[in-house]
This record gives structure tokens, C-alpha cells and sequence, in this order.
């Protein structure tokens, strides 16, 4: 499944918002209307808590991009982190 979308928001170290539409290959399939990306940086205690949404727009899209959802985000999330360790960051 290929993904695009574009920022919505950039509020450096805090938060990013971004749109994503999602290329599933289906004409007129429940993903067709995208969603809406939240990520929320959280720093306490020299720990940082990353909150993320996806809001998407009916339970037909939440079910649908669902299955996929664990083991697309864990790459992603591996490299985030490698982002945050790295020494100028």
C-alpha cells in the first residue's frame, strides 16, 4: 500500500500533524478519504512520550487499515527513534 499526504502543521520538538491518503488499489474503498495524523512529543523527567492519533473518517477505514497498522508503524517508530539519539538532534 503506498501513502501520501502533506503537513498540516509543524510545531518543532511538540507536535506534527500531517494528512495521509492511502493507495490500497481499490477504486472508491473505505480508505479513499484519508485521515489525519497527530503526533504529540511529550518531554518529563528526561523522557520523552510520543502520543499518536490516527483519526480516520468511519469504522469502514479504521477496519480496513487496521490489520496492517502494528507492523507498518514499528519501522517507522525504529526510526524515529534513531533520529532522536542521534547526536544533533
Amino acid at each position: 500500500m503506498a501513502v501520501f499526504g502533506a503537513y498540516r502543521e509543524v510545531a518543532p520538538v511538540r507536535r506534527l500533524v500531517t494528512t495521509e491518503f492511502y493507495d490500497t488499489g481499490e477504486r472508491d474503498g473505505p480508505l479513499g478519504d484519508g485521515s489525519l495524523q497527530i503526533l504529540e512529543f511529550h518531554e518529563a523527567d528526561g523522557f520523552t512520550t510520543v502520543v499518536q492519533r490516527n483519526d480516520l473518517h468511519t469504522a469502514e477505514a479504521r477496519a480496513a487499515l487496521a490489520p496492517g497498522m502494528a507492523e507498518g508503524m514499528e519501522p517507522c517508530f525504529a526510526a524515529l527513534e534513531a533520529v532522536l539519539a542521534a547526536p544533533d538532534a
